[in-house]
């Protein structure tokens, strides 16, 4: 189960973020990535954040 959740507002926003991820991984953290867009799908990102906790996400 994931402990983190990653979270960008484009596809385009994912190489940016590889080191990060690798940096999980090597530390043995389960992470889930999601590509919210909050100025396009506020109320989206908002239900993500409120159900963080309850899928088991310790940080966003």
């Amino acid at each position: 189960m994931a402990l983190v959740g990653v979270v960008l507002g484009s596809r385009s926003d994912a190489e940016a973020i590889q080191p990060a991820l690798k940096v999980l991984e090597q530390l043995g953290i389960e992470y889930e990535v999601s590509i919210l867009s909050a100025h396009r799908t506020p109320e989206k990102v908002r239900q993500y954040g409120l159900s963080a906790a309850s899928r088991g996400l310790e940080l966003i």
